[in-house]
């Protein structure tokens, strides 16, 4: 869902981004949620270690594109969701884990839940 101003799809309002997000599994809507916080790709999300996480500094650390370290600041109710997804599977090194555990979120899964939120509206 979208805003239009003078007829022109613009941006997704915050309403319609929190009524497409209720529909995604929350381990799901937790890796979109920071990356639409932090600026992260998808492939950056899904991958993050329990490790890239300082809790004390508030950061997440980042390796990106061209194998670049970034140190990103995290607010308090970011850091709050990211507790409450790990209680979900209390992966010891996935921040986004599978259902096993084994590993960290496909990004053919990820698309998929993020398309389907967005054809609910």
């Amino acid at each position: 869902m979208w805003a239009f101003e003078g007829g022109k799809k613009c941006c997704m309002t915050e309403d319609n981004r929190r009524e497409e997000t209720q529909s995604v599994p929350p381990v799901y809507r937790g890796c979109f949620a920071l990356m639409y916080a932090c600026g992260l790709r998808i492939g950056e999300a899904l991958a993050l270690p329990i490790s890239a996480v300082d809790a004390r500094q508030m950061l997440l650390r980042n390796i990106g594109k061209g194998n670049k370290e970034r140190a990103l600041p995290l607010s308090e109710p970011t850091l709050a969701m990211l507790r409450q997804v790990w209680k979900i599977h209390r992966s010891r090194v996935w921040l986004f884990a599978n259902r096993r555990g084994t590993d960290h979120l496909s990004s053919r899964m990820a698309y998929r839940a993020f398309n389907g939120a967005r054809n609910v509206g």
